[in-house]
């Protein structure tokens, strides 16, 4: 097995933080000069959909 490594810039990130924010699957909490993310229950479950998903996908291949 290889690993594989990506690179994300900044400008890909934060217009897709905001975006998460914006449709309700993330929620953001300043802390100083930090910014922390954390899923909503809204977040939560949209991840468990797509990881049951990608299992289905993926069963026969793992």
């Amino acid at each position: 097995m290889s690993l594989t490594i990506f690179l994300v810039e900044t400008g890909t990130v934060y217009p897709k933080l905001k975006s998460l924010k914006n449709e309700g699957f993330i929620k953001e909490e300043k802390k100083g000069k930090a910014v922390i993310y954390e899923l909503t229950k809204k977040g939560k479950e949209s991840l468990k959909n797509a990881k049951e998903k990608f299992s289905k996908i993926f069963s026969d291949v793992l």
